[in-house]
């Protein structure tokens, strides 16, 4: 899997380290652990799944994180707790949220298994976690139909928001949102990708 992530140059050395300190193996349910050398995203129950390697190391790369000092990271689907992991292996103080209660206690199991600390919750992450100050980059692991204007407005002046987000024909695409200094926000399309949906709903978006 490293390798693979090598030749594809998904990500630097640093995210490279960081999902090399980790086996993804650990963080999947019994049932579809012999599934954990897969290239592709793998079942952990609840009509939700571990994301592609490339994936998990593409968005972590484009949130461009710092460790010193940490940024404040709000991930939006906790899942088994790899990508948490992963952030939390680059550095950042971590708040991740779970709608799925089963789900976010493998999460939450897998993460105190490695010793990992996130401050974690069990809501509907499209709304984000409106009651702490803003995020330096919010991570979100499923599809929205556009950028919700909740997670924009929690993401702190100079921040990235990483996200996929529905494009039309059904089809779906990997997005970048940047908000500036003076509170302007521009977004780019980077890839084609295919999320669970985010759950929640979702009335105040900005267009991509």
């Amino acid at each position: 899997m490293i390798a693979h992530l090598r030749d594809e140059r998904a990500c630097d050395d640093a995210v490279i380290a960081a999902m090399d300190s980790l086996r993804r193996r650990d963080f999947l349910p019994t049932e579809t652990r012999a599934h954990a050398d897969s290239l592709r995203p793998v079942p952990i129950g609840y009509g939700q799944t571990m994301s592609a390697p490339f994936i998990v190391a593409s968005m972590t790369a484009l949130l461009e994180l710092r460790r010193s000092p940490p940024h404040r990271v709000l991930e939006i689907g906790t899942g088994c707790g790899y990508q948490s992991a992963v952030l939390l292996r680059m550095g950042v103080d971590l708040w991740s949220i779970e709608v799925h209660p089963a789900v976010a206690a493998l999460g939450a199991a897998n993460l105190n298994r490695h010793g990992l600390h996130a401050q974690l919750r069990i809501a509907d992450g499209s709304y984000g976690w409106a009651d702490l100050p803003r995020f330096d980059r919010i991570l979100v692991a499923a599809t929205a139909p556009k950028v919700p204007e909740a997670l924009v407005a929690q993401l702190a002046p100079g921040g990235i928001l990483v996200l996929p987000v529905e494009v039309g024909d059904a089809r779906e695409a990997m997005v970048r949102v940047r908000k500036d200094a003076f509170g302007d926000v521009s977004t780019e399309r980077l890839y084609g990708v295919r999320f669970v949906p985010l759950i929640g709903a979702i009335r105040d978006t900005i267009p991509t």
